[in-house]
């Protein structure tokens, strides 16, 4: 019709799915439509826009649920990025008069992390071209994670009120806070509203951050700190969503079809599943369950794969923390307990008790396991 009438035609088309409940669409008739105004009243309008985003690829249909969302609020934004503006902005308060501390001596830490960031925004960007912002969000919320997790190496607070490590204090605090400022930057055009203060809570005044500002070292030492908020409050899920939670997991987890007698695999069949050595980079577990833990999983993809397993019964996080173990690659991603599993992590069943295949330390990650 457009070349009918003489005017140009698009050259490209980005389609977005649908989004679904239950695996139907939305319907009066099924009494299933969600009130998005309910929902934003519920979340808030940033929070509702991150969920949207983050839960949802270009071209593909979505399963929407309220416990989805707000477990989604809760792990990547009170959990991961709220908890780490709070923390290292409070502890910068109490240590160094309420100020952005000075930076020290840069370690091999520091070096690392500032790396992770500086590839981390162009991988961002990369992905927001491609028209896929649910693997820009996700990579966010991943860099949050390897900041929490170097507080949590650092232990900042043990070295308070120690004259003799107040630049390495000072040298951590700071590039905690650093590295949240290049976060928000890449958050704000999700939520610029919540964006907006969390630039007041680090100092920043209320304009956004330029993108050629994104790098990491340009926050300025002695920038007052303002006393933080919780940006997001953790959110609790209804009884009711609870209950639908837990129907989902025994449903998902804990159902075993009856055997029906052994098949022979074609080997046609076994050269489909794509093996990979993968190494977990961390592991924490999953809310509202005891026998779940979410993994990323470094597989030589440029991002982490986030994959769920069945072994909090069996290992701690610290225990599958930095080990290096075979993947099944090529599986479709499916959500349990509102955590997206991009995979699976290979374990035997020795008489009911789950033991970790691991590969050697000296195979790289992403080597093809034949």
């Amino acid at each position: 019709m457009l070349k009918a009438a003489g005017l140009p035609v698009f050259k490209k088309l980005v389609v977005h799915g649908h989004w679904v409940v239950g695996g139907s669409k939305m319907s009066k008739s099924l009494g299933n439509v969600v009130d998005p105004l309910a929902m934003k009243d519920q979340l808030g309008v940033d929070a509702l826009r991150y969920f949207l985003l983050r839960d949802m690829s270009f071209g593909e249909d979505s399963n929407f649920t309220e416990d989805l969302a707000i477990t989604r609020y809760n792990g990547d934004l009170a959990n991961n990025f709220g908890n780490l503006l709070n923390r290292s902005i409070s502890m910068s308060r109490n240590n160094f008069e309420g100020c952005v501390p000075p930076l020290g001596e840069v370690g091999e830490l520091e070096k690392d992390l500032r790396n992770s960031f500086s590839k981390g925004v162009e991988t961002c960007r990369e992905y927001i071209l491609a028209f896929q912002p649910h693997r820009a969000l996700e990579h966010i919320a991943w860099l949050s994670s390897q900041v929490n997790k170097y507080i949590d190496n650092c232990k900042p607070w043990s070295l308070a009120g120690q004259p003799e490590d107040r630049e390495l204090l000072g040298t951590i605090l700071y590039t905690a806070l650093d590295m949240a400022r290049i976060l928000v930057g890449l958050l704000d055009p999700v939520m610029p509203e919540k964006m907006c203060e969390a630039r007041k809570s680090l100092g920043l005044g209320t304009g956004a951050i330029p993108f050629e500002k994104l790098t990491p070292g340009v926050l300025v030492a002695g920038t007052e700190l303002p006393e933080p908020t919780p940006l997001f409050p953790k959110m609790k899920i209804s009884a009711k969503n609870e209950s639908v939670v837990k129907d989902q997991l025994t449903e998902i987890i804990e159902s075993k079809p009856a055997e029906k007698g052994k098949e022979w695999l074609a080997f046609d069949d076994f050269q489909k599943m794509e093996l990979k050595v993968g190494h977990i980079r961390s592991c924490r577990k999953v809310e509202k369950s005891n026998k779940l833990l979410c993994s990323e999983v470094d597989l030589a993809e440029g991002r982490m794969r986030s994959i769920v397993s069945g072994a909090a019964a069996f290992y701690t996080p610290e225990e599958l923390t930095d080990r290096r173990v075979l993947v099944v690659a090529n599986l479709k991603p499916v959500k349990l307990m509102g955590e997206v599993s991009e995979g699976m992590i290979l374990f035997s069943d020795d008489n009911g008790k789950l033991v970790l295949i691991e590969a050697p330390e000296d195979v790289n990650p992403g080597v093809t396991v034949r």
